[in-house]
């Protein structure tokens, strides 16, 4: 019997940064669904500044519309996120964003909502998971203590796995754009 992979997430054609596949279904969809609140961490590269009330403003949460089938059918407000705001130079600026939903194009939506155009965007974490050593469109498997403080984020009892399987281990991260 061949294994499922499960995307732990998703990102947009115009995004980079860490993507997680799973043999563990209810892992993906936990790390997922905005019921259980898993912090994402993006880092932004925009144009202009990001004020303080600006920041305030995307802190507290904001309406987004919502979309279903083509159409507009009213505004959903995000979740509070988190704002870190980071260096400022040439009219550019660099800031990072932590959500714990993930709606179609969010965090570009955001900083749309407060005139702020987005030049480059990479998720950098997920939950303790952090995007460090590995290159943009490579891969490592997960070692099993990352598999189990994700596992512990998202709320699910963790069983330690013998990390045999056909996908290669539990968990693999990646850092690339997503392929279709």
């Amino acid at each position: 019997r061949k294994a499922s992979l499960f995307p732990g997430g998703r990102l947009d054609y115009d995004t980079v940064g860490l993507l997680l596949l799973t043999n563990d279904g209810e892992l993906a969809n936990r790390l997922t669904h905005p019921r259980y609140g898993v912090p994402k961490t993006y880092r932004a590269v925009v144009r202009g500044e990001l004020t303080p009330e600006d920041a305030k403003r995307l802190e507290r949460g904001m309406f987004l519309s919502d979309r279903r089938h083509g159409s507009t059918v009213g505004g959903v407000r995000t979740l509070p996120a988190e704002i870190r705001v980071g260096h400022a130079e040439a009219g550019r600026s660099t800031n990072d964003l932590v959500i714990r939903e993930g709606r179609n194009r969010q965090v570009r939506r955001m900083l749309a909502a407060v005139e702020l155009s987005v030049k480059k965007l990479e998720r950098t974490a997920m939950g303790p998971l952090r995007l460090k050593g590995v290159p943009r469109g490579s891969w490592r498997p997960l070692t099993s203590s990352e598999v189990t403080s994700l596992k512990k984020a998202c709320g699910m009892k963790s069983t330690r796995s013998s990390g045999k399987n056909n996908a290669g281990g539990p968990g693999r991260a990646t850092n690339g754009r997503p392929t279709a």
